[in-house]
């Protein structure tokens, strides 16, 4: 609830933080004690998020990227319960963020930020600096990199674009998992 709210700020600004240091991962694998699954909700379902070019992405910038129109309110309302307020851009030059809460209750949210790095090799380093020590469960077929941490929600490295959602909907970590899925294919 209002705890991960405040996780998922802090890791934030750790993220921020570690960027201009040049903070560099030890190895590529999950962090440790971390386990494996499958980045679709259901094993029936097909992963349907893009993959990175390889170079980097598009050359967009990150001020091209409106995360507040990247799903529907109708969505938030599905994880949450209830009619959401409209979503309030967080966002700052290379960091895209937007929150959700619900009308009735504002303890209720959904977060997603992006942070928008140069290329796909910053990105990398970066995501696995920041996910390195917190645990959590490997998702696969998602992104070029997925973990899902119950303290800060899912954490999607995809190409140059490194991103995190949490909510406090009764299943987070499905909810979280259909969101990348649908966010995905929508980055430039």
């Amino acid at each position: 609830m209002r705890v991960r709210s405040i996780a998922q700020i802090c890791l934030i600004g750790l993220m921020l933080s570690t960027v201009g240091c040049g903070g560099a991962a030890t190895g590529t694998s999950p962090a440790a004690g971390a386990s494996a699954t499958s980045g679709t909700p259901s094993e029936s379902e097909a992963p349907t998020a893009a993959q990175s070019d390889g170079a980097g992405g598009s050359t967009a910038g990150a001020s091209d990227l409106d995360v507040c129109n990247l799903i529907s309110s109708a969505d938030v309302e599905a994880i949450i319960g209830e009619p959401p307020e409209a979503g309030i851009d967080e966002s700052s030059v290379d960091l895209r963020a937007c929150s959700w809460m619900g009308s009735v209750n504002p303890t209720e949210s959904v977060t997603i930020s992006i942070y928008v790095h140069p290329d796909a090799g910053t990105a990398k380093e970066q995501f696995e600096f920041r996910t390195s020590d917190i645990g959590g469960v490997e998702i696969l077929n998602l992104g070029d990199e997925a973990v899902y941490v119950e303290a800060f929600g899912l954490q999607v490295l995809s190409g140059r674009y490194d991103i995190g959602i949490d909510n406090t909907g009764d299943d987070s970590k499905t909810s979280s998992l259909k969101l990348a899925q649908q966010i995905l294919p929508k980055l430039p």
